[in-house]
């Protein structure tokens, strides 16, 4: 089992309670990947939200699945072709 630097699982408990959370009501089910700065990729698919994701706002970002927290991280070398 790999452990997290102190205070990483925080970070992205304050990155899904700040910007995923309030999108619940209307987005339930689909899956969003947040920066640690708030920006963020919405879709219906992880595929979908990956390719985009890191085509703009670059690897390396925590995934969630809206309405049931942690699904992954984006991360090289992941492509977009």
């Amino acid at each position: 089992m790999t452990t997290q630097p102190h205070g990483t699982d925080d970070l992205y408990d304050d990155l899904y309670d700040r910007y995923a959370r309030p999108l619940e009501a209307e987005h339930w089910g689909e899956f969003i990947i947040i920066a640690p700065d708030g920006r963020y990729v919405i879709g219906e698919t992880m595929v979908e939200v990956l390719e985009r994701a890191v085509a703009t706002i670059g690897p390396g970002h925590r995934g969630y699945r809206i309405g049931t927290r942690y699904v992954g991280t984006t991360s090289a070398p992941y492509t977009v072709e």
